[in-house]
């Protein structure tokens, strides 16, 4: 077009016919369509270059939600192992807090005699705290599950024993027990235990619970 408006002033200055102006439209007219085929071509390339940018746009909505679930999944599974870690590591049922020293003498006597726990494991969880320190003259373990755990991989319970021979109340929050011990330990070549005596001192919490075992 600018082609076109400077070259009619020319033409009409010089008092060109209408021919003479007439002769100028054709290569105008080529001017005019080659403009319009740029601006078609720039217009098609514009087009284009929205639609590249609307499919990176989509692209990266899609990699961004990915991410999220990815991150989600992991704060789940995380979770669920936490939760798993923190219910290992309360064992038994609700703590019976609160019992008297000459409760907690009751249940242990029954514990020694009846549960056999020393060879077996099997003692009341309730009234030991989780974070429960078991101490004697080769072992000092902090855990109630790490004890019982211990416990059940250490003697064989079928010819393991264990004779209570005392245990009393012996301050407001102290009990202490006498006792035998002798059996077979659970190793390949299953090496026998004579029977030994013990004493063990039960120390009570705040709570009533037994904060440590120690022999």
């Amino acid at each position: 077009m600018y082609t076109v408006l400077e070259a009619l002033p020319a033409a009409t200055s010089e008092k060109a016919s209408v021919a003479n102006v007439w002769n100028l439209l054709p290569a105008s007219r080529e001017i005019i369509g080659n403009n319009h085929l740029a601006k078609m071509s720039v217009n098609s390339g514009f087009s284009a270059f929205k639609e590249n940018i609307s499919v990176v746009k989509e692209h990266s909505r899609t990699c961004v939600k990915i991410h999220e679930e990815q991150m989600s999944s992991k704060c789940m599974r995380r979770e669920a192992l936490l939760s798993a870690m923190k219910t290992a590591a309360v064992m038994g049922d609700a703590k019976r807090t609160g019992l008297s020293a000459a409760e907690i003498k009751d249940i242990l006597s029954d514990d020694l005699t009846v549960g056999q726990y020393f060879v077996t494991g099997n003692l009341t969880k309730e009234i030991f705290a989780d974070d429960c320190r078991f101490k004697d003259p080769t072992n000092d373990i902090v855990g109630l599950a790490r004890y019982v755990k211990a416990l059940g991989v250490l003697f064989d319970p079928a010819r393991s024993s264990v004779e209570l021979l005392n245990i009393e109340v012996t301050g407001s929050g102290t009990v202490e027990a006498d006792w035998t011990l002798g059996g077979y330990l659970v190793f390949p070549w299953n090496p026998k235990i004579e029977r030994i005596q013990g004493h063990t001192v039960y120390s009570l919490n705040a709570d009533g619970l037994i904060q440590t075992q120690e022999q």
